[in-house]
């Protein structure tokens, strides 16, 4: 009976390979970590990206893999509304044709548009932001470009000038498409572009929206706000959120786009493909550690005395240089967020080089082995 001969080298491997996840999760750390000089640690989210961002500077405060390439759902539509409204008045009318009909079906999420009905692009908007109108913002994206394609090449272009880098777009809705994608990060971009407009304000945070008879429907039809974070007396209200967008697919899971103001600062945050309800605490969690780093940042600078032209102490911030002092911190952090940036880059350049140097090693020795191997056979053999 032959003896099993022991792997010599299956410790050796089981190394490496453990070596090369501990990297891997490395470099995932490195970048969720990558927060303003200064701040706490960040909040574990269980969404599988997101990303918080000043609105004011475009400042990341948060960053989880927000780069990676995802589908969007709904929030997709944030793009649509926002087309809408750098090309199209409100008191435009816009008549549903068989393209736009097509999405009105059992699980898309719809108004129940007919064809011929008539709207007005605000009416659209509304439909769209609130109720998650898929037949609506498709007919939008006809209205404005012509055909479908037409309106995804608009999307692509608008998404390009806004320095999105890992987005694509194929549809006006956000229902599934392969090609389909984009990332947390760029979709804070879009947020931040659509949040300019006076009437996308309006819009996201009314809680529930009257659409009158229209040609097509004699009754007065009512849409809820699906972001439940507006909405008091429910568990997930937050009272200084503004609006957002919410989205669902079985592929993208849950996608969450919202927006808060605190102290006169606002921020967008962006997770996505979240289960259950995670996407509403996730959120709250982004929030809270983004406030309360600000507000403890703030307090200190204003806590500590500085030097008057007279040598008497005064407080920063105060007096007329506050503006100044203000301009200086949103310095502070864009360079922290820079040096994050840095950092987070070079150490998955180290990563990567140790990962190439640790598989050339596992090469020779492999090689080594089958080398010491086939030595051992021709000594048998003579």
């Amino acid at each position: 009976m032959k003896r099993k001969r022991k792997q010599k080298g299956m410790p050796f491997l089981f190394c490496v390979l453990s070596l090369l996840l501990f990297l891997a999760g490395g470099i995932q750390e490195v970048q969720a970590s990558a927060v303003p000089e200064g701040w706490t640690d960040p909040p574990e989210i269980a969404s599988e990206t997101g990303v918080v961002m000043d609105l004011a500077t475009g400042e990341i405060l948060f960053n989880k893999d927000m780069d990676k390439q995802m589908y969007p759902a709904s929030i997709t539509k944030v793009m649509t509304t926002l087309l809408a409204l750098e090309n199209a008045s409100l008191d435009e009318e816009v008549t549903f044709t068989e393209l736009g009909v097509r999405d009105v079906y059992w699980g898309s999420s719809n108004a129940g548009m007919q064809l011929g009905e008539t709207l007005t692009v605000e009416q659209c908007l509304y439909l769209m932001m609130l109720q998650s109108a898929n037949e609506v913002s498709t007919q939008i994206g006809e209205y404005l470009a012509g055909s479908e394609s037409g309106f995804a090449d608009m999307m692509n272009q608008r998404a390009k000038e806004l320095g999105c880098t890992n987005t694509h777009f194929s549809n006006a809705s956000g229902l599934h498409a392969d090609d389909h994608y984009t990332s947390a990060h760029d979709l804070a971009l879009i947020g931040q572009a659509a949040f300019k407009y006076d009437e996308f304000r309006k819009v996201i945070k009314t809680q529930s929206y009257e659409l009158p008879p229209t040609n097509m429907n004699p009754d007065t039809r009512v849409f809820q706000n699906h972001h439940v974070m507006i909405l008091d007396g429910n568990d997930f209200f937050y009272q200084y959120c503004l609006g957002g967008k919410t989205g669902n697919t079985d592929e993208a899971h849950n996608t969450l786009l919202t927006y808060a103001e605190k102290d006169g600062r606002q921020l967008v945050a962006v997770v996505m493909k979240s289960d259950g309800l995670n996407e509403w605490t996730d959120t709250r969690a982004l929030f809270d550690y983004a406030y309360e780093n600000i507000e403890r940042l703030e307090a200190s600078d204003v806590s500590e005395p500085t030097e008057g032209a007279d040598g008497s102490g005064m407080a920063e911030g105060s007096g007329g240089n506050g503006g100044t002092q203000s301009g200086e911190q949103d310095a502070n952090i864009a360079e922290s967020g820079t040096k994050a940036s840095e950092v987070s880059a070079v150490m998955r350049i180290i990563a990567v080089v140790l990962a190439v140097l640790i598989v050339l090693c596992i090469a020779a020795v492999g090689v080594k082995m089958a080398s010491e191997k086939k030595r051992r056979r021709k000594r048998r053999r003579r």
